[in-house]
């Protein structure tokens, strides 16, 4: 059946109400505020709650943390909104049974925390959330009010809550026990599997009593209502804070049949590390017998910038994993808002790569309302002059996507080169630049050297082994670890605060780092550091004459070879600009940077093409759009009825 063909006749009452929830923002009044992303129109948001396709409706349902009272966090609340598509979306509001009520709710005096939706037996919503108190973190579940409402709008606590009030076995603590995950059904057991993110005492060695981070599972009948502890997926020591948050694990079939995880598809475990406001990933195999996790390969940035705690769910209707991440603000507020919701992103295994492709939702394209610029005649570019593409004024809502070519071993033999684009530009000396960067100080180890700042790793090594081997098993597991581009061996004996809370003492550790420039190294007498050899996608802000803090970002990225010409190389940049925020992707979504730029400028929309280093580069195609926003009034005939 064609799902063109017609259309279901509660789309026309739901169509009419759901444009008299619709609110535009105005770029105008504030030019911080998005147009083409998800976020109430005032107030505080972050994690991206409960996303799921009602099959009854059609209807795309999205939650995220709000607080209703105001622009910071806190009265932690779950904020609705509703979509067809995913890329227009309409306003429902607070959730009244998810909003914070101590005197209503005394086990959630202090929130209703993340959560996910499960469609229990195929068709049935349920909410599993994190009821926070201010003694302990409980677990509870809420249920449609009226399940013949196709918004959804009253939700109901269950009478039982909190249904899971107890940590599971080894459990360090009431109050670091959290969000639940999308059940899995357990075919062979009949029961629902769930994870939670939580801490566990180290079980012996070096570890014994120490915090270690783990993501344990929880099972029910289906009922989905009596849950028992019943097994630990994965357990990590000598993570900051002893813990991870906001887990999502979910299976994922691979492109071609014959890769060598395609017989029940690859497993995909998500989490989130606080202390570096990090998402990461890692692939691999599930147990059914075990409810074991077994890794293959290290951790995978989700993104390498400002992306946090991030939900996926399975539409059905697309025949796609959809992700939504929160996007906080950088050290600027306006005190009206705070946090938005990154672009629906489409998550696919890639078996050639062995990785994930993470790229923005391909029918975004429906957003585009001017061409400002299109050009698929190759361009020779200039290593010192560049090549504009639009002029400053215009639209700030922007979508830039540029392919440019270049010798293979660029990165190699020039320690300067840069490649990508210059946006946001006002003039020649005010910019943000995003691309592709050589990293100068790669494989080289630095002797009497620190590289302050955030660690999101930091371990013991060994105290019996001679400096020179620590040092270099340290080099190994950054290079090892995808998210990993700096790193820094602290000598036995030195002592060396860092900004993650850790000191070194008497035994060696080895420091990992998502991101570090040149520019950070200090001399000490207590480290030994180094740089991985690895070209780097970068957002560089130092230029852009944004409002608050400006740095550089970014992680390692890899060198594609251009398919049509031996000895070349080839980079396409997909860039989204809104307001105060910027989403970078690079080659089809293989590596993501996600950053905040406040730059007070109306007429800061001017692109260019930059190629420093070569004069062998390329622009073979580039494309530059205005978009426009998601909140426009539909029409109900544009909607069919998702079966």
């Amino acid at each position: 059946m064609s799902m063109a063909s017609f259309v279901h006749p509660v789309l026309a009452m739901l169509a009419a109400l759901l444009g008299g929830l619709s609110a535009a923002s105005d770029p105008e009044a504030d030019p911080y505020f998005p147009v083409f992303h998800v976020r109430p129109p005032e107030n505080w948001i972050n994690d991206p709650n409960g996303p799921f396709r009602d099959p009854r409706t059609g209807l795309i349902h999205l939650w995220m943390q709000y607080n209703p009272g105001g622009a910071n966090w806190g009265n932690m609340s779950w904020y609705h909104v509703v979509s067809w598509d995913g890329v227009t979306w309409e306003h429902v509001g607070v959730t009244e049974a998810l909003r914070f009520n101590p005197s209503k709710y005394p086990y959630a005096d202090a929130g209703f925390y993340s959560g996910s939706v499960t469609l229990v037996n195929g068709s049935h919503p349920i909410i599993a959330y994190t009821c926070a108190g201010t003694k302990a973190q409980l677990q509870c579940l809420a249920w449609p009010k009226n399940t013949s409402d196709p918004m959804l709008i009253e939700w109901q606590e269950d009478p039982d809550n909190p249904v899971i009030a107890s940590v599971p076995p080894g459990g360090l603590s009431i109050t670091i026990f959290r969000d639940p995950t999308t059940a899995l059904w357990d075919e062979r057991r009949q029961l629902y599997l769930m994870h939670l993110a939580t801490s566990l005492k180290g079980a012996g060695g070096e570890a014994a009593g120490a915090p270690v981070a783990a993501v344990v599972g929880y099972s029910a009948d289906s009922s989905f209502r009596r849950w028992s502890f019943d097994s630990i997926l994965l357990q990590e020591n000598y993570v900051p804070r002893g813990m991870f948050e906001c887990p999502d694990f979910f299976n994922l079939q691979p492109t071609e049949a014959d890769d060598i995880m395609s017989p029940a598809g690859i497993w995909v475990l998500k989490l989130s590390m606080m202390v570096v406001t990090l998402d990461f990933y890692w692939l691999g195999l599930f147990d059914w017998e075990s409810r074991e996790f077994v890794r293959m390969g290290s951790a995978v940035p989700l993104d390498y910038g400002n992306y946090y705690a991030s939900k996926s769910f399975f539409d059905p209707v697309m025949n796609r994993r959809i992700i939504f991440g929160w996007v906080r603000e950088y050290g600027l507020s306006n005190g009206k808002w705070a946090g938005l919701q990154a672009l629906p992103r489409v998550m696919e295994y890639d078996s050639q790569y062995r990785t994930l492709r993470v790229y923005p939702l391909p029918s975004l394209d429906g957003l585009r309302q001017e061409t400002l610029y299109h050009s698929a005649v190759p361009q020779v570019l200039s290593a010192t002059s560049p090549l504009n593409l639009v002029k400053p004024g215009g639209s700030q809502q922007q979508e830039i996507i540029a392919t440019i070519t270049f010798p293979q071993d660029l990165f190699d033999i020039e320690p300067e080169a840069f490649l990508g684009l210059r946006i946001r530009e006002v003039s020649a000396t005010q910019y943000a630049s995003v691309g592709l960067t050589s990293n100068p100080l790669g494989g080289q180890i630095l002797n009497t050297t620190d590289i302050p700042g955030i660690d999101y790793m930091n371990f013991p090594m060994s105290p019996h082994a001679p400096d020179a081997a620590n040092a270099q098993n340290c080099s190994d597991f950054c290079l090892n670890d995808l998210r990993c581009v700096a790193w820094t061996y602290v000598l036995p004996g030195q002592t060396r605060a860092s900004e993650s809370g850790r000191t070194a003492d008497a035994t060696p550790s080895c420091a990992l780092k998502t991101f570090a420039t040149a520019a950070q190294r200090k001399t000490s007498a207590c480290c030994v550091s180094g740089f991985v050899k690895s070209p780097l996608l970068i957002l560089d802000t130092s230029s852009s004459g944004t409002q608050g803090a400006k740095f550089t970002t970014g992680g390692r990225a890899r060198v594609m070879p251009d398919p049509d010409v031996a000895g070349r190389a080839r980079v396409s940049l997909h860039v989204f600009n809104d307001g105060s925020v910027t989403e970078s992707f690079k080659d089809q979504g293989l590596e993501r940077l996600t950053a905040r730029l406040y730059i007070p400028e109306m007429d800061s929309a001017g692109v260019s093409v930059v190629a420093k280093g070569t004069e062998q580069a390329t622009l073979e195609t580039a494309e530059v759009y205005a978009l426009g926003t998601i909140w426009d009034k539909q029409s109900s005939q544009q909607y069919p009825y998702f079966l």
